[in-house]
């Protein structure tokens, strides 16, 4: 669910500590989305910092709090707690410190990753437009996100609803 970009990395001495990303080591902006069956992307956040966490980014978006009960929701270890909060959450099990899996959690873990395969073919498809994969030098206010709802398909929508 979450998609990173890589960006320019700042001048300023204070600036470049909030877009570094430890994971992917370069300084980047991260975007959550939410992706369908068919690899279409229906909603995508603002653009924020690359350092700040999965789980800290959805807390202050609450992307999934308008999501139906009904509809199952599949995230990745980077959401660990998230589960505590919607009931339609299917999140990989955690490896007991100091033990193994169970036979039974691995092949739920590998069933959901199968299934979540989907959505990282959709980030694919989105990197696929080179505006994206490049690093990202604009300065213009809020580009970095018209940018990214343009790569989505999700532009039209936007004008739609401004």
């Amino acid at each position: 669910m979450a998609l990173q970009r890589p960006v320019q990395r700042p001048t300023d001495s204070e600036k470049p500590k909030l877009n570094y990303s430890g994971k992917k080591k370069r300084h980047t902006r991260k975007h959550l989305a939410a992706v369908d069956q068919n690899k279409q992307v229906l909603v995508l956040t603002q653009a924020r910092e690359g350092k700040l966490h999965d789980k800290k980014l959805h807390d202050q978006e609450k992307l999934i709090g308008n999501i139906p009960v009904e509809i199952p929701i599949e995230v990745d270890s980077g959401f660990q707690g998230i589960q505590h909060q919607y009931e339609n959450i299917c999140i990989p099990h955690k490896k007991p410190k100091g033990g193994e899996l169970s036979e039974q959690q691995r092949l739920e873990n590998r069933k959901l990753s199968q299934s979540r395969v989907i959505c990282e073919n959709a980030f694919a498809g989105v990197k696929r437009y080179g505006a994206v994969n490049q690093i990202y030098r604009n300065h213009k206010n809020d580009f970095d996100d018209k940018l990214m709802l343009t790569a989505t398909g999700l532009w039209n929508l936007y004008l739609i609803a401004a």
